[in-house]
């Protein structure tokens, strides 16, 4: 904001801050990697197996290099299994979701990372989706607009909020 910028599109939970914030949608993350890894990677079947792959870890603080599942589905069995929590490990971290991205696309390893990262690689072929029976916790990133303006908010900055909440709604599809 002290760039000049009437609005940013914030993703992950927002700390405290003297900024203002609307809600603006939800995308889902996703466990992935490039065809050309899975057909020499190993075993693949559980959460736990990542272990013993090259995962590409986003990594802003320690410990960040920790992924959690929970088994998808509502029946009784699976309302009471318990989160599978793996440390992962990999050649490869960086702080840039597209550096990621492209380091999976090119058959480095697995990526777990937002919708709206991979929506087109995925619907490419670029990327698959890796263990979709399990759901990353958490399964879904908010999105935050955020600005400076506390009482008078430009009608630009107001028209473009609603613009963005009407577009990614709950039901809108980053794969497509």
């Amino acid at each position: 904001m002290g760039e000049g910028y009437d609005l940013a599109v914030r993703v992950g939970q927002l700390n405290d801050s003297t900024l203002r914030s609307r809600k603006i949608g939800e995308v889902r993350r996703y466990l992935c990697a490039s065809p050309l890894y899975l057909k020499s990677a190993g075993k693949l079947a559980d959460p736990s197996d990542l272990a013993d792959h090259n995962c590409l870890v986003f990594r802003t603080h320690p410990g960040s290099n920790v992924w959690q599942f929970s088994r998808r589905g509502n029946d009784k069995k699976n309302l009471n299994s318990r989160p599978v929590e793996v440390r992962v490990m990999g050649n490869f971290c960086a702080n840039s979701g597209t550096s990621l991205v492209i380091a999976a696309r090119s058959g480095m390893g697995l990526v777990l990372v937002p919708g709206w990262l991979v929506g087109a690689t995925m619907r490419d072929g670029e990327l698959v989706e890796v263990l979709p029976e399990f759901l990353p916790i958490p399964h879904v990133t908010p999105l935050y607009t955020v600005h400076p303006y506390q009482r008078f908010i430009p009608p630009k900055v107001k028209v473009f909020i609603e613009f963005l909440v009407q577009r990614f709604s709950k039901d809108y599809d980053w794969l497509s």
